[in-house]
């Protein structure tokens, strides 16, 4: 008999022929007339899968002037076949699918009145019953029960003769559950115990163990899963259904033996997959409802580990076989072993904390269990179940730790916690050299999600190993325990070189790579003091960036402003308050004393300054724009921290040096590692607007409070040379900036310009002010001489910038001149006049007068010869 579906490839087939058929008539048609000299005959009509019905459209479409009934036949391209091009332009057979109506037509009617069937059997049976009709004893009752489900198995194998393969294994099935049903109802549990018992518990079970039987062969007879699935049930509901209630151990779990193998062969052979997750979850539900009940029985214990061990190996050979065979997917067979196993830790868990199991029999059954599921992830190339290794023997191990620690002997404690670091290594270790396998054999090329994911459980076995080493070794190896972090880290860094020169494991080459790094930098803590930290984690993010710029790899580009962090943090919060040390005198320049503290501090601004730097070095990792503004954070928190440290740790005209050398280290930098290095003229220009701010509000008027050292030198002292090289820098930025072609607007120009001249008047101002203080002993008046001397001051200032802003064309300073030379008539008109002698204001307005006047020539000679030519026009 033809199925439908040959039926409908030989309908494709029957149409393809057609349409090649017509094809060459059509080819035929054309060339035949021509050779002949006759005039060609009418054309054939199209075929069918040429004609095409053009499209209804509101604008009219050019119309060819080809002869009806003639296609153009396009010219094959090379090395295709007209049946490729029938495959191109046939177009695919809309596939039939089932609707709503159909489904519920076919299989939900089916399945209801079925039963219904069944349902109106019981009622029936029951009412004549009721009525007399017939006898009601038990016996009888169960007899016609079993005779209902023969008489339903025979109706089965008719329709099914019939070709009704549906309706065949309906009735297999609805008979089958009628002789359980009788069976069960004859049992000594059954309907009618204790007046009557029909079978004996032993007689019950071999009836349902051939209706069983029957139940399969019936599945195989019609093909069906469904029967197969019915006797599934049935045979994992006999036990709970003759259940004495005693503890038969033995008889129980080799009876789920059987059965689970005879239905994963019968799985295997079939293709029925569906029945190993029934069978899996049956075994589970029976042996648990024994283990709660029975499980505590000390007679029991040995052998429920040998009958956890045969259900595991059971699903999980059927599980290599299945996959192998192609009997089952992947997943499937992943979701058996996983569940199984999941389950049988779990009981093994509590046979310890409720039933006296020692810790070295349960560990040594998990390492067996684990040795063998990572066995079969790696001949079945299996990936995910790998975690629940590492999940399911972490939660384990902490439960059973646990527990058993508060109530340890102290004098037991010290070998109890060898003993489980010892097990903590051997099993995440296990882990480990399960990925560094997979690497050699390139598991890791097989896609880059795989990849990912091995690198992920990569760093979470190096995670628990490094958990359990530093809890546990802390009473155990207290003063080695930093050395063994340390050698932790050069095993991880030392199998991310090994995979340097693989293709295929960035992601594994860079989770090693990064473990190593972060056990280094956990590592540096353990073993060192307070001090050593923050400049071993400054230095190793430097090496971080150093390698993220070797290896172009944007994850570790993360890890170096981490570790800053965490420095800076750890210096802040932890060293300076703690470490007594850090108030001790480190060493002496120029009768400055250095405590440590400061030491540490710069040695941390140095390097975060060299990350920043690291990030111009070669070609960008990520994006040129986000590393500019990666590196401009780095610097200009150095730049911050630096300034805080040196404002607190040292005097104010020392610190204001320090903001001084830090700007100009900055800036050389910048312009040394890249021309175009925007940030380091940014960063320099902040840093000498907050020394400048700080010199004028904090070193200059700092001098009347005492803290500043008095020097005799005019201009030639700390304070003024200082108020100067900023100066002088405020100068140079721009023009540094337009000579290495770095962008900065003209305004910002002109106020650095500004801001230059302004702190010259504030320094000569200060000058003034200092040789007065300094020399009030032979003055006269002070105060009258100190009015006269800031006169004369801002009124020279005042010119030289008037003639330099005429001189170099720049308005901006001839403003500036402006502004001043007012302040200062404003001052000399309500100051010098009012508390100034004779002689004193006779030398204020003759100098501001004379000023004055050079500053109107200058203006005259400057604008000559603009007036010139507006007189000549």
């Amino acid at each position: 008999m033809v199925t439908e579906y040959e039926h409908n490839e030989l309908r494709k087939e029957i149409r393809l022929v057609k349409q090649r058929l017509a094809r060459l008539e059509e080819s035929l048609a054309k060339i035949s007339p021509a050779s002949a000299g006759v005039e060609p005959a009418s054309p054939p009509p199209l075929p069918e899968w040429i004609q095409v019905e053009p499209e209804p459209s509101d604008h009219q479409e050019p119309v060819s002037h080809e002869p009806v009934g003639q296609a153009h036949v396009p010219e094959l391209p090379d090395n295709m076949s007209w049946r490729q091009l029938e495959v191109q332009q046939t177009p695919a057979e809309p596939q039939e699918k089932k609707t709503l109506e159909q489904f519920i037509g076919l299989k939900g009617m089916l399945i209801f009145g079925v039963g219904f069937v069944v349902l109106a059997c019981v009622f029936f049976f029951k009412y004549a019953f009721d009525q007399g009709w017939i006898v009601p004893t038990p016996p009888v009752r169960c007899l016609l029960g079993m005779i209902a489900g023969l008489i339903m198995l025979g109706f089965g194998e008719w329709t099914l003769r019939k070709r009704a393969r549906l309706y065949a294994a309906a009735m297999f099935a609805g008979g089958v559950v009628l002789l359980y049903l009788s069976a069960w109802a004859a049992s000594p549990n059954g309907l009618f115990y204790p007046k009557y018992e029909i079978l004996g518990t032993n007689q019950a079970f071999t009836a349902m163990c051939v209706i069983t039987v029957i139940g399969i062969l019936l599945a195989l007879r019609a093909n069906m899963i469904a029967g197969g699935v019915i006797a599934l049930i049935g045979a994992m509901a006999t036990p709970i259904l003759l259940s004495s209630g005693e503890n038969r151990q033995i008889e129980l779990m080799s009876y789920l033996l059987a059965v689970d193998a005879g239905f994963l062969i019968l799985a295997t052979l079939k293709r029925w997959s569906a029945l190993v997750p029934i069978a899996l979850i049956g075994t589970l539900v029976l042996f648990i409802g024994w283990f709660g009940r029975f499980g505590d029985v000390p007679e029991s214990q040995l052998w429920t580990l040998i009958f956890t061990w045969a259900f595991t190996v059971l699903f999980a050979v059927w599980s290599a076989i299945a996959q192998k065979t192609g009997r089952a997917s992947c997943n499937c067979a992943i979701a058996v072993v996983a569940v199984s196993s999941v389950a049988f830790v779990f009981t093994w868990l509590i046979m310890h904390l409720n039933c006296d199991m020692s810790a070295q029999v349960f560990l040594m059954n998990l390492l067996a269990l684990n040795v063998m599921t990572i066995v079969l992830c790696q001949i079945l190339r299996w990936h995910g179940l790998r975690l629940g290794v590492v999940i399911w023997t972490a939660v384990t191990m902490l439960s059973i730790y646990s527990d058993n620690e508060s109530d340890m002997d102290s004098s037991l404690l010290r070998g109890w916690q060898i003993y489980w670091l010892t097990w903590a290594w051997g099993f995440f270790a296990l882990t480990t050299i399960d990925i560094f396998v997979r690497a050699i054999r390139k598991f890791a090329s097989i896609s880059p999600i795989i990849a990912q994911f091995d690198a992920i459980l990569a760093l979470m076995a190096t995670a628990l190993i490094t958990t359990a080493t530093y809890f546990l070794g802390q009473d155990l190896f207290p003063d080695q325990l930093g050395l063994v972090t340390l050698a932790m880290a050069v095993c991880a860094i030392g199998i991310s070189i090994i995979l340097r020169k693989r293709e295929g494991y960035e992601f594994l080459r860079t989770s090693y790579l990064v473990q190593g790094l972060a056990l280094l930098t956990v590592a540096v803590p353990i073993q060192y003091d307070n001090a050593m930290v923050p400049l071993a984690w400054i230095a190793l993010g430097v090496i971080t960036m150093a390698l993220a710029r070797r290896l172009r790899n944007v994850v570790l580009l993360i890890f170096p402003p981490v570790v800053i962090i965490l420095a800076v943090y750890h210096f802040c919060f932890w060293v300076l308050p703690d470490d007594p040390a850090m108030r001790e005198i480190c060493f002496s320049l120029a009768g400055l004393e250095f405590v440590n503290a400061l030491a540490v501090a710069i040695a941390l601004a140095l390097g975060m300054l060299a990350t920043a730097v690291m990030l111009h070095i070669g070609q960008p990792i990520f994006k040129s724009d986000s590393e500019k503004t990666l590196a401009t954070v780095i610097c200009g928190g150095a730049i911050l921290f630096f300034a805080v440290m040196t404002a607190k740790e040292l005097p104010l005209i020392p610190a204001t040096w320090a903001w001084l050398i830090a700007a100009g280290l900055v800036l050389v930098t910048g312009l040394a590692v890249r021309a175009k290095a925007e940030w380091s003229i940014g960063l320099t220009g902040v840093l000498l607007s907050a020394a400048a701010f700080k010199w004028v509000f904090a070193d200059t008027l700092g001098f009347y409070g005492g803290d500043v050292q008095q020097h005799s030198w005019v201009v030639l002292n700390p304070i003024c040379l200082a108020g100067l090289v900023i100066t002088a820098g405020f100068l140079l930025l721009p023009r540094i900036a337009r000579r290495f072609s770095l962008p900065m607007s003209q305004q910002i120009a002109i106020i650095m310009t500004l801001v230059a001249a302004a702190l010259v008047a504030w320094a000569g101002s200060f000058e003034v002010v200092r040789y007065v203080d300094t020399y009030e002993q032979a003055l006269a008046d002070p105060g009258k001489a100190l009015q006269m001397g800031l006169s004369i001051w801002w009124s020279i200032w005042a010119t030289v910038m008037l003639i330099t802003g005429l001189a170099w064309r720049a308005p901006a300073a001839r403003y500036f001149a402006i502004l001043l030379y007012g302040v200062t008539v404003t001052k000399v008109l309500i100051v010098d006049m009012q508390g100034i002698d004779a002689i004193y204001r006779i030398l204020s307005f003759l100098v501001l007068g004379v000023l004055l006047a050079i500053g109107s020539w200058a203006y005259y000679k400057f604008f000559k010869a603009a007036l010139a030519k507006a007189e000549s026009d």
